[in-house]
């Protein structure tokens, strides 16, 4: 099952657009089962742990979106974002270089790209 296709899916919008996590990450955590394979299901997941500052998680469900779609785009920036973040330089590379391969024209990869090297030196 696709998670926009579930009931609850506008409900969690609605935790998610007013801040409330923890009570949007319960609910995704009960919904897992049903929407195992669905990479938008892991994605969302992943943010909003990313959100709770709960950053392994949010990598080990970004990793999962990957895994059922690798050129899904979104969970591709945002894992780079956050291994930037963490200073993870190579893998955060490795994904943008990744992501230049789907999409040549978003400028924001390039800046990221840069911003990087720079970092690095």
């Amino acid at each position: 099952m696709l998670l926009k296709d579930n009931k609850d899916f506008n409900y969690i919008l609605q935790l998610i657009n007013t801040s409330k996590f923890e009570e949007a990450k319960n609910k995704l955590l009960s919904l897992e089962i049903l929407c195992k394979d669905d990479f938008a299901f892991y994605d969302l997941l992943a943010q909003i742990f990313n959100n709770l500052n709960l950053k392994e998680d949010a990598i080990n469900y970004y990793e999962k979106s990957l895994l059922l779609n690798n050129n899904f785009y979104q969970s591709k920036f945002n894992l780079a974002a956050l291994y930037y973040s963490l200073k993870n330089f190579i893998e955060a590379e490795e994904l943008f270089l990744q992501i230049v391969d789907i999409n040549k024209s978003d400028l924001r990869v390039y800046y990221n790209l840069g911003v990087l090297k720079f970092e690095q030196k």
